[in-house]
């Protein structure tokens, strides 16, 4: 017979195949769920203890990624510390009891949610303080920790009732629907205390938690935020990215003649808040790299900080509102010279990225290091030439960042619509979310 040694690679590969199925990342145009992580069952568990091999190379697979729900902790407290050390990434999603789209179409309209709400709130908190009571007893193992709302109702893309046939809309969306995805959880426990968790060294919340949640989780307001950024984030804390998500349609919608009882009608687009903007900045110079969108104006950060030196600091992504047409290249320029002298007070900076991007328009100043070389460059739907004063400034940014002149590379026009060509991506928001984006804002009723 023959021994597993003795096999050629590619049949053990094979074999390995046979054993270990993985899934990949569901992402379609059809409603399904985009990005879920990769869920790998495996085939033949009991097999694993037939060759000392097959457990040596499965584990490590098995044990990589763990996609939970509420009934699925048990997994955890089985877990021994080997098998603990294995775990890179845990993906944690609650069900929560949402909105009844049927009875919304029967009788046009929505029905109170409290009972619900409270409910859902709970059964999160619950979720979430189990979850951090068991992590609390790791050791430090660079842990990525996700979390995300399913709900277990949900609009189909051929729903007519809320204005779906097809996978394409027919009619702007309700106000009911709309709301929907915003409720208030309120928990019947109220606040709670999360444990410290230090093996986690990466945590995702992504844009499916749509409800604005009073408990542990979030806050919604400015000012609350600005205080969590200040007081709440972990010393050791070395990157963060934070993209204020926002949907065109939903305004618009929301600001048309259709909803005239509407007391508080949203904005188009974000003002960007200096609360925000100082937080950040303060926080920033205990932190290697920072992106913030849309949120924060650059403008705001940097004239909150004029005091501030970031020693750490490598990278910084942020937006600014005035990098569109009307503002002028006057103006522009006067806001990347602004930049400038921020950057000089960066002495580890490699990269500064000042970009905005909503419908029809998209903006990038890109200043980075590379091998030495640093080098600007602006790219966008509208065209900004960087004038003298402006590439002054840079040139004397980048003689402390290398011991070589500044190169200004030539400016470059995008055709509208073209966001993705500023591969943001990965630095800004996670690239599954972009995905959504991209998806949803194809289907825009208002174009």
């Amino acid at each position: 017979m023959a021994q597993w040694a003795s096999l050629p690679w590619e049949i053990q590969e094979q074999i390995l195949g046979h054993l270990f199925s993985i899934s990949k990342p569901t992402s379609n145009n059809n409603g399904g769920p985009v990005g879920r992580p990769l869920d790998r069952r495996p085939v033949c568990l009991e097999y694993l203890t037939t060759c000392k091999t097959w457990e040596q190379i499965l584990e490590p697979l098995i044990y990589e990624r763990l996609y939970l729900k509420p009934f699925t902790f048990y997994v955890l407290e089985r877990l021994t510390s080997g098998h603990q050390s294995l775990v890179k990434y845990i993906w944690l999603a609650v069900e929560l009891s949402q909105f009844n789209y049927c009875r919304c179409i029967e009788n046009g309209s929505t029905e109170p949610r409290d009972e619900h709400s409270t409910v859902s709130a709970t059964l999160l908190d619950t979720c979430l303080w189990k979850l951090f009571d068991l992590l609390s007893k790791w050791v430090d193992s660079g842990l990525a920790l996700g979390y995300e709302e399913l709900e277990t109702s949900r609009p189909r893309l051929d729903d007519t009732g809320h204005g779906w046939e097809n996978g394409e809309r027919i009619h702007a969306p309700s106000i009911e629907s709309i709301l929907s995805i915003s409720d208030v959880l309120l928990s019947e426990f109220g606040e709670i205390v999360l444990q410290p968790v230090p093996a986690v060294k990466k945590f995702i919340l992504r844009r499916q938690t749509r409800q604005q949640i009073l408990s542990a989780t979030m806050l919604p307001w400015d000012p609350a935020r600005a205080r969590t950024i200040r007081e709440s984030l972990p010393s050791s804390l070395k990157s963060v990215t934070f993209f204020e998500d926002f949907n065109e349609d939903f305004s618009r919608s929301l600001n048309s003649d259709r909803f005239p009882d509407l007391a508080r009608r949203p904005e188009l687009h974000r003002t960007p808040s200096t609360l925000l903007a100082a937080a950040f900045a303060r926080r920033a110079t205990r932190l290697e790299t920072l992106s913030v969108a849309y949120c924060v104006d650059a403008c705001d950060f940097f004239a909150s900080s004029r005091e501030c030196t970031w020693h750490t600091l490598s990278s910084l992504f942020l937006t600014s509102w005035q990098l569109v047409p009307v503002t002028g290249c006057v103006k522009v320029n006067a806001i990347l010279t602004g930049a400038a002298n921020a950057a000089q007070r960066m002495p580890a900076l490699k990269t500064m990225v000042i970009w905005y991007g909503v419908k029809g328009v998209a903006s990038e100043f890109r200043y980075e290091v590379v091998d030495g070389l640093a080098s600007v460059q602006w790219r966008g739907t509208f065209c900004v030439t960087l004038d003298t004063d402006t590439l002054e400034a840079w040139a004397k940014t980048a003689l402390l960042h290398t011991d070589r002149d500044l190169v200004a590379r030539e400016s470059q026009f995008l055709p509208s619509g073209s966001m993705n060509m500023l591969g943001l991506g990965g630095h800004v928001i996670h690239p599954t979310s972009l995905e959504q984006i991209r998806c949803e804002t194809s289907r825009y009723w208002f174009k």
